[in-house]
């Protein structure tokens, strides 16, 4: 920034400037870094829900219905009526971080359809991964 005066007869009479070349910066050093202080935060590991499903297939020729009542002081009942060749979820129940046998928690027990006299029972036929989560447990009732 700057400012020059003339005369008449266009002589410089006066002149003026404004400079901030004499300023020099300043470069601090950084400063040093505070270690820190503060402990760690360990984050809990949540514990993974996994479900166990007891699937039923009615291989007889009549409907059946299948009962399952939980073991123990859980007051728990499922029921379903199964059509001759279909298959039904019949009951499920979750842990944390495994799977287990229904059988293990469940009293099932088969009612006939039409032939009251004659005595069903069932068997594990299969038992497999639905998803990472869900084992699917299928019996053969018979």
């Amino acid at each position: 920034n700057s400012t020059t005066s003339f005369d008449t007869a266009g002589n410089v009479t006066n002149f003026w400037q404004q400079s901030h070349d004499d300023i020099h910066t300043l470069v601090a050093p950084p400063l040093p870094k505070k270690p820190d202080t503060a402990p760690k935060k360990e984050i809990a590991k949540c514990a993974e829900i996994y479900v166990s499903e007891g699937w039923f297939i009615n291989g007889t020729k009549d409907t059946v219905r299948v009962n399952a009542d939980r073991i123990g002081n859980i007051k728990e009942h499922f029921s379903e009526l199964i059509a001759p060749g279909e298959t039904k979820k019949v009951l499920y129940f979750i842990l944390a971080q495994q799977f287990d046998d229904p059988e293990k928690y469940y009293s099932i027990s088969l009612v006939p359809g039409k032939r009251k006299k004659k005595k069903l029972r069932y068997e594990l036929l299969n038992k497999a991964n639905a998803n990472p989560t869900t084992k699917k447990y299928v019996y053969l009732v018979q």
